[in-house]
């Protein structure tokens, strides 16, 4: 997956992109409200508040929490469902690419921007959608228990300051029994 976004931004000829997964959605105005959001605070990245639909949804949206880099520490509350500066991209190293601990690409590089100083911008419309199922990547391969210590092993390694508060896998609640 961290391959892929990266091929994805190395090609764009904006100097913004934005990373959408195939199940997901995002409303009309998405990209124009972010891009003006980032502009504004001079952002490296923003991300919006995003409702989700779908099987078993315990709660209504994700991400509608303001960007504090030290609310990182325990986990991510950031979907990959942001814009991205490319020059932000760029500066961090891009997405990490190790296939034996796919996952969490996205808050690897939140992270990364949180230790560079970058800024982030939360914008508190819903302008995109979450689609829950129980066949997600996240249910699939990083939530498993065979696949998710390793990626909290690199992720730890790679950010020493994290304090995962959840380090076991943990399938969400939509995940086929």
């Amino acid at each position: 997956l961290g391959g892929a976004r990266n091929i994805g931004m190395a090609a764009t000829e904006t100097p913004y992109a934005m990373q959408l997964d195939a199940d997901n959605k995002l409303l009309p105005a998405a990209c124009e409200h972010l891009l003006h959001a980032m502009k504004v605070e001079n952002a490296a990245f923003a991300y919006p508040t995003i409702q989700q639909f779908g099987t078993h949804i315990q709660t209504d949206v994700l991400g509608d929490r303001p960007f504090q880099p030290l609310a990182l520490m325990p986990g991510n509350y950031i979907d990959a469902m942001a814009m991205v500066a490319k020059w932000a991209w760029a500066a961090a190293g891009g997405y990490y690419v190790q296939r034996d601990a796919m996952g969490w690409e996205d808050f690897d590089l939140w992270c990364h921007f949180a230790e560079r100083g970058f800024t982030g911008v939360h914008v508190p419309e819903i302008l995109a959608e979450y689609r829950r199922h129980g066949s997600s990547m996240t249910n699939g391969v990083t939530e498993t228990p065979n696949h998710k210590p390793r990626v909290v092993t690199l992720l730890e390694a790679r950010h020493p300051w994290l304090r995962l508060t959840t380090p076991h896998a943990a399938p969400r609640d939509d995940a086929p029994a």
